[in-house]
């Protein structure tokens, strides 16, 4: 999910991401990612910009659970 955010940000999207979950169990997977309900049901998108679970760090999208890991820091690294 990280390089569609970043292939969004870098086609100038600002990260966003559309897609359609098949079912509840897989819209809850995508819940957990960041995307909210876009109206129909199974219609789901990502703004990055606006949502808690990712960063941008050294110009890059990540999920922030992910950065952290990574960076091994329990905050997150907005920079």
């Amino acid at each position: 999910m990280e390089r569609a955010v970043q292939a969004s940000d870098q086609a100038g999207k600002g990260g966003k991401v559309s897609l359609y979950a098949l079912d509840d169990a897989v819209e809850a997977v995508y819940a957990a990612w960041g995307f909210t309900r876009t109206g129909d049901t199974g219609s789901m998108e990502l703004d990055p910009e606006r949502s808690d679970k990712w960063v941008k760090h050294d110009n890059e999208w990540y999920l922030a659970s992910r950065l952290n890991e990574k960076l091994g820091t329990a905050s997150s690294a907005q920079g």
